[in-house]
């Protein structure tokens, strides 16, 4: 079998003739158009112009009609390539979604910062492009508990992250203080507030300038710094203290704790009982009554 006998056997065969043909028209058809333009009695400038105009004319209806001869081809190869990026896809996919979550954590926290994720609290003490792991803390006392725990990147596109060091080094932190029935809540307020400024006194302009200085550079209006109390009634006959006060990110639960302790030693909160004195009366004897026995 010769080369000729090949290239007409080849599944490819019409494609590729038609291919040569087209290439061989537009070669011709161009190179005729140059030398017309060339001996035309044009300006320089716009026969200049004309042959850039004929070449690349040319270039794009070669790269059409190849296009219109191969589509077939193409489709073919298209859909290979698509069914290739699928699978590579599916067979990927956590990798993709650790990846995705790494370039989130970027913009959301750094190494240092005290983060809460689901029901996981912890300090970020290493970052990487497939997991990042904390130090775990306890959510009620706020204290680390000594155990690691590493997090997959994939996980920060599904529940939201809170950033607790977004503010710096100073946090705002609530604390709940029931009151008994009958307590007087004015009175406690008033301690309350007392007590949590002698504790917040130390740090205070610190954390004013502080969180002054995160909001303006967030553009937004700067908080209340200073503790401030809300009255709350969660049920008929209850009354809670709702305290916000500023705190070191790392102090705040032991700042709570000062305050609550040197509030209990200020201000009970719990309403002394009044004892009442119960006469008991002396059973009366029948003289007393007033009356005689009976009479036989």
């Amino acid at each position: 079998m010769n080369l000729l006998d090949a290239i007409q056997h080849h599944p490819l065969a019409p494609e590729i003739v038609a291919s040569l043909g087209l290439l061989l028209v537009a070669l011709l058809l161009r190179t005729i158009s140059v030398r017309a333009v060339r001996k035309s009695n044009l300006p320089m400038e716009i026969r200049r112009r004309w042959v850039v105009q004929i070449r690349n004319t040319t270039i794009l209806l070669v790269i059409l009609g190849l296009t219109v001869i191969w589509a077939t081809e193409f489709r073919a190869v298209a859909l290979s390539i698509v069914a290739f990026a699928v699978a590579l896809v599916i067979a990927t996919k956590e990798l993709i979604l650790c990846l995705s979550g790494a370039l989130l954590r970027a913009r959301a926290f750094s190494v240092g910062h005290r983060i809460e994720i689901g029901r996981i609290l912890g300090d970020v003490i290493d970052v990487g492009a497939l997991a990042t792991r904390l130090l775990e803390v306890d959510p009620v006392t706020l204290e680390r508990t000594g155990r690691s725990v590493t997090i997959p990147n994939s996980k920060f596109l599904d529940d939201p992250i809170i950033n607790e060091s977004f503010t710096g080094n100073f946090v705002s932190h609530v604390l709940r203080i029931p009151l008994a029935a009958g307590i007087d809540w004015h009175e406690a307020e008033a301690v309350l507030r007392e007590c949590a400024r002698e504790e917040c006194s130390a740090y205070l302009d610190q954390a004013k300038s502080h969180m002054e200085r995160a909001a303006s550079e967030e553009a937004l209006d700067p908080p209340i710094v200073g503790p401030s109390i809300r009255v709350l009634i969660p049920a008929r006959g209850q009354i809670d203290l709702l305290l916000r006060f500023p705190a070191p990110v790392r102090k705040r639960e032991r700042v709570a704790q000062r305050i609550v302790r040197r509030f209990l030693e200020t201000y009970p909160l719990t309403e002394e009982p009044k004892s009442e004195k119960s006469e008991v009366t002396p059973p009366q004897t029948a003289s007393e009554q007033g009356g005689s026995g009976p009479r036989f």
